[in-house]
């Protein structure tokens, strides 16, 4: 979404960690452990490299100049993505 709008990441970014931290201390405090490792599995061998490649591909179809940028931006948004939706979880458990 940010690519194709010609954004950059760093607000929307921002805005998820803000989340993340404003939503941990409610969380249930077992599984705040397990949200956070859950972020790390983004940074495996097979998924960063083609999470790079996909920001890197669709930042040089969009002829952006930040094409390094947009690729760490996703891989950032997949990590974010694991630890709110537990954190969410452990809310409403």
């Amino acid at each position: 979404w940010c690519i194709s709008r010609q954004m950059t990441m760093t607000r929307p970014l921002a805005i998820a960690f803000a989340l993340i931290v404003l939503v941990s201390p409610f969380s249930d405090s077992g599984l705040l452990p397990l949200a956070y490792d859950a972020g790390s599995v983004t940074t495996g061998v097979l998924s960063a490299p083609v999470l790079m490649a996909l920001g890197l591909g669709v930042s040089s179809v969009m002829a952006r100049h930040a094409r390094a940028l947009d690729g760490f931006g996703l891989l950032g948004f997949a990590s974010a993505g694991p630890i709110l939706v537990l954190l969410i979880l452990g809310c409403l458990r």
